[in-house]
């Protein structure tokens, strides 16, 4: 399968399942987040055919933060958001 399918399956079934209500998976245990990481990780080890190097090093190359963070991030700005309206 080239690149771009890829992306797209990536982009179509691991990232639309998991930002679909990222601050009720913020309640959830570390054991979860560990379970969607792992996804995260299998998805980007098939796009990059890359076997060896870290899951950090996989977000890198594709400019991405893991769930958890990105979680955080959506949630300080609903925060955020919410203070200064």
């Amino acid at each position: 399968m080239e690149k771009s399918k890829l992306d797209l399956t990536m982009n179509s079934f691991v990232n639309s399942h998991f930002s679909y209500f990222p601050l009720v998976l913020m309640f959830h245990d570390r054991k979860s987040y560990n379970k969607i990481n792992k996804t995260h990780e299998r998805a980007l080890r098939i796009i990059h055919k890359d076997s060896t190097s870290n899951f950090e090093g996989l977000l890198i190359k594709r400019d991405l933060v893991s769930f958890c963070q990105r979680n955080l991030q959506l949630l300080l700005i609903e925060i955020y958001t919410t203070i200064n309206n």
